[in-house]
């Protein structure tokens, strides 16, 4: 039976870092962004560095298992560029497998992302997910896509890893087991949390969009433990309002995926119902549902936090 070889690129647990092959220096991502500020020799070194490894990695293994979430932002050019350098490589039989999450789960999901290294967010009044353009992008150069729905409900054994070795076993003809114990990433912000931080880049990096600096994510490091340690978890919700209207506003993209794939996003709502837009002035408090539970949690975390740095000698 023949194994597959996951490559590590950078000491990373994902391959979002190829993202630099095929996109221009202003679409790549934050965290290489804040690193390389100008497309210059010193980014461009970085690129080529990086391919080298890439290929390096990758030569002598005839199955390659890929994955980022970085590649769902790829335009229909920069797929056409990567399916031309893995080809270059020696990889002709692919197969995509594309994981959807219900969109106002993702909105939230990007907020909580988007704050830890910028002081503004995306309104619902505009936001729009295209489940259909990342398909069809992908599709146009790929015959072999599969669609997977992000749910618990929807995965293998509800986890995201247990299903994706599930496709990836059938794929490749493997019969690897999921690891015991995995380290998460990426890992979800409080309520709470997510006021602090938002007014923190408010105030110290309001002109600073999408830029990650080490004060602001020690913040956020400690934010998380704090909260986790102390047991200040306030899980953050959306308004009933915001998810009617970003579920409206995506209508045409979820009818698509629940004809296409059988995959229902719409939650039981009237999604031909209009929703009028809401007042939005760039605030979390605008689009949670807040109680005075998260206010005081909040007090507490800030309280936590000033002990945490005023005790710091101590430890």
């Amino acid at each position: 039976m023949d194994s597959i070889h996951y490559p590590v690129l950078n000491n990373k647990k994902h391959h979002n870092q190829l993202c630099t092959l095929v996109m221009p220096h202003e679409r790549i991502r934050r965290d290489i962004r804040t690193k390389f500020r100008a497309d210059d020799e010193v980014y461009r070194a970085f690129v080529n560095h990086l391919k080298s490894n890439f290929i390096s990695e990758v030569n002598g293994h005839k199955n390659v298992l890929l994955s980022g979430e970085y590649f769902c932002g790829f335009s229909y050019e920069e797929v056409k560029e990567f399916k031309k350098i893995i080809n270059q490589m020696g990889f002709n039989k692919v197969k995509v497998v594309v994981y959807f999450r219900e969109v106002c789960s993702l909105y939230l999901s990007q907020i909580q992302q988007r704050i830890k290294g910028s002081s503004t967010f995306a309104s619902p009044n505009s936001y729009k997910f295209n489940y259909r353009s990342i398909y069809e992008r992908w599709y146009s150069e790929f015959s072999d896509v599969e669609v997977r729905e992000f749910s618990p409900d929807a995965l293998v054994d509800g986890d995201i890893v247990s299903d994706f070795l599930d496709v990836t076993n059938k794929f490749f003809g493997t019969d690897i087991v999921r690891p015991i114990e995995l380290n998460k990433s990426n890992e979800s912000l409080s309520t709470a949390a997510m006021l602090v931080i938002k007014k923190y880049r408010e105030r110290f990096y309001p002109e600073d969009d999408n830029i990650l600096f080490p004060d602001s994510n020690k913040l956020t490091s400690l934010l998380s433990q704090i909260s986790s340690d102390k047991g200040l978890v306030c899980k953050p919700k959306l308004k009933d309002s915001v998810k009617s209207l970003i579920r409206f506003n995506n209508k045409s993209d979820i009818e698509w995926l629940n004809e296409k794939f059988g995959i229902d996003f719409s939650f039981g709502s009237d999604l031909n119902k209009p929703v009028e837009n809401i007042k939005f002035e760039n605030r979390v408090e605008d689009v949670l549902k807040l109680s005075d539970q998260d206010s005081e949690i909040q007090n507490q975390l800030l309280l936590e936090v000033a002990n945490y740095f005023l005790n710091q000698n101590k430890r």
